[in-house]
This record gives C-alpha cells, structure tokens and sequence, in this order.
C-alpha cells in the first residue's frame, strides 16, 4: 500500500470509532518496509514528531494523530480528531474561528450555517 495525502473533504466520522492503534500500525509497518509516502504521512498524521522519522521512530514519540487512514492509503483529515487534539491541548483560543467552524460537525439537517459579514 502506498500513501497520500487526501486534501478537500474531512471525514466526520466519530473519533471514537477510529482505531488509533490500526493508524500507528499501519504507518509503522510503512515505515520499516520503506513504503512511499510513509514518512510524510507520519508527519501528516500526528501533531508533534519528537523523533527523526524513520524505521526505528517508538510511537511514544508521536502525539495528537488528527487524521484517518482509508483502504487504499490514503490520509483523510478526521474534523473530530482535529478537535479532539485542540480541545485537549487547550489551543482552542490560538485558531481562528473560521478554522474552528471547518472541523465541527455538520448541524442537524446537513445545512452548514451561515456565515455573518465581518466588520
């Protein structure tokens, strides 16, 4: 299997219902198999990388995966890990409300809401 990056269309899937340790599983196994696109997408996937990237990186050295991976390899931004990974850092004051109104989930009836004018 060979990764990219998804970029557009965030899953909102539960983050509950992700399985963080099938993410590490498969970025590790690409890591050590030399797998292309395994290495960025480490980088992608988590929030802070303590450690070079490579075949021997320890998952303790890898915090606040933010996205999913689907069948075919590819990185899809996950709006609840997003969240999740702000609302746990406390962070949630630096990002913009416009970025912050990206990752929630969609209100009831699909609609997104509207957006006021600005200043």
């Amino acid at each position: 299997m060979k990764f990219s990056i998804k970029r557009g269309s965030p899953s909102g899937r539960s983050w509950g219902d992700v399985d963080k340790d099938r993410l590490w599983r498969l970025l590790s196994t690409g890591l050590k198999e030399g797998v292309d696109g395994a290495r960025e997408a480490v980088r992608e996937m988590y929030a802070v990388v303590k450690a070079d990237i490579g075949p021997d990186l320890p998952q303790a050295d890898c915090w606040g995966p933010h996205h999913e991976i689907t069948e075919d390899g590819a990185l899809v931004l996950s709006r609840g890990g997003y969240r999740r990974g702000l609302l746990g850092t406390g962070t949630r004051r630096m990002v913009s409300p416009g970025l912050f109104r990206v990752t929630a989930p969609a209100p009831r009836g699909g609609r997104a809401p509207r957006r006021r004018p600005g200043p």
